[in-house]
């Protein structure tokens, strides 16, 4: 039994993650709930709620209590983090201290409904910290010199996009073209281009297998069965990485210009910082293939991809 015990916290669109000083990484889950709405109780969280996602009957429905970074049902975000904070790797305390990251440039109201759900759950003391400040110094970052470095922290729900110097945030824009945003455009060449009607879960292997953001030396191709538009009969067909580039072609362009701005409303002298420090692109939708370097042929700034995107933000509201 511990007197006191400190988590950070990473409340992501797709995915929670928490971690406990001294320990590291003690949760990573989905953040998916399914509910049943004839007894309005939750049946499932994480990982097990996520495999029903467009999977189950109508008396159950599989969601996200998150949208685009932000708390879309606060009820439900609360019993999915309730039963997170169960987990046998987390001890008992007294008091629990968390620091929860949460996308740039929010709302007050939305702001206070994260220390809200944070209150709710056990917290006895919240504390906020922006995704792409957490981001840079879960990587090790020296975010407290003053020198600037630009962090693209590309999320399932939203894209945050910073310029970090002596442990703060110079400027910053959010944008919701992100990991969702890219399945959803894949939905749409699909059913148009190729007349098949997938679900999310199958875009997002698409993505993953056959995704890129540049042309690479390997041919890449997937298998993917779905309903004909035409017939409304189950259908298969082999989708190549060429249709997939094509696809994402208009989203990646939008990065790419909140890039642009954000670094024309730089200081100068930062901007010089970023040139020499290169861009640090961090999130699921940095693992894209190539992302890295269409970013690098637009901006012309060199850019690389943190170790372990995926939990750096995680870490840093722990450390």
């Amino acid at each position: 039994m511990l007197f006191k015990k400190f988590l950070g916290i990473d409340l992501g669109t797709d995915a929670t993650r928490i971690y406990l000083k001294g320990a590291g990484i003690v949760v990573n889950e989905p953040s998916f709930v399914a509910f049943n709405n004839r007894t309005n109780r939750v049946v499932a969280v994480g990982a097990e709620a996520k495999k029903m996602l467009s999977r189950t009957p109508s008396h159950i429905t599989a969601l996200q209590p998150l949208s685009h970074g932000v708390i879309a049902d606060f009820d439900v975000a609360k019993e999915m983090l309730q039963r997170f904070l169960k987990n046998d790797r987390i001890p008992w305390s007294w008091m629990t201290e968390t620091v929860v990251s949460v996308p740039t440039n929010l709302t007050e109201v939305e702001r206070k409904s994260v220390e809200d759900l944070m209150r709710e759950v056990g917290a006895s003391a919240v504390h906020l910290i922006e995704q792409p400040l957490a981001a840079a110094i879960g990587s090790r970052l020296d975010v407290g010199e003053p020198t600037a470095y630009l962090i693209l922290d590309i999320g399932a729900g939203a894209a945050d996009i910073a310029v970090i110097s002596m442990n703060g945030i110079v400027v910053s824009r959010r944008l919701k073209t992100a990991g969702d945003f890219l399945n959803h455009e894949i939905i749409r060449g699909v059913r148009d281009e190729l007349k098949l009607a997938i679900g999310e879960p199958t875009a997002e292997e698409i993505k993953t297998v056959a995704g890129s953001a540049m042309p690479g030396g390997e041919r890449l191709e997937i298998t993917v069965r779905g309903r004909d538009v035409a017939s409304g009969l189950p259908h298969e067909i082999i989708i190549r990485d060429a249709q997939v580039r094509a696809w994402l072609q208009r989203p990646l362009k939008s990065v790419v210009e909140v890039v642009k701005d954000l670094i024309e409303d730089t200081p100068p002298e930062l901007v010089g910082d970023i040139y020499r420090n290169g861009i640090y692109l961090c999130g699921g939708g940095s693992l894209l293939r190539g992302i890295d370097q269409l970013i690098q042929k637009e901006i012309g700034v060199a850019v690389q991809v943190v170790e372990d995107p995926l939990n750096c933000v995680a870490r840093g509201t722990g450390l």
